[in-house]
């Protein structure tokens, strides 16, 4: 999944369906599509509205991607279902734990760094 940032950055997650539900293969992270990033392996389907991007991606990734689905719309409903799959998998946090995770945060303190 790759969502639109800013400029020529993309929110980047890579996921597998496996028993009907995205899992992750790697962390979530910002990416700027003119770096080198990594190597994808197999059959991949982009999904987001970061694949407007698509040339520099697939350099980036070294993949030619199988397709591409821009218009992708999340759905309450979707979430529930991951959340609910989590929970009976003993994958959850207590709420007073529970953090929001801010990518864009990321990208901020890599700036000041720079």
């Amino acid at each position: 999944m790759a969502l639109h940032a800013r400029k020529e950055e993309v929110y980047l997650g890579v996921y597998e369906i496996e028993d009907h539900i995205a899992k992750p293969k790697m962390s979530e992270r910002v990416l700027d599509v003119n770096d080198k990033a990594f190597d994808l392996i197999g059959d991949w389907i982009g999904v987001g509205d970061g694949w407007i991007l698509r040339e520099k991606l697939e350099k980036s990734l070294n993949i030619e991607m199988r397709g591409i689905e821009h218009n992708i719309h999340l759905q309450p409903k979707a979430l529930l279902s991951l959340g609910i799959a989590s929970f009976k998998s003993g994958r959850f946090t207590d709420a007073l734990s529970a953090r929001p995770k801010y990518l864009r945060e990321h990208i901020v303190s890599q700036d000041v760094r720079k």
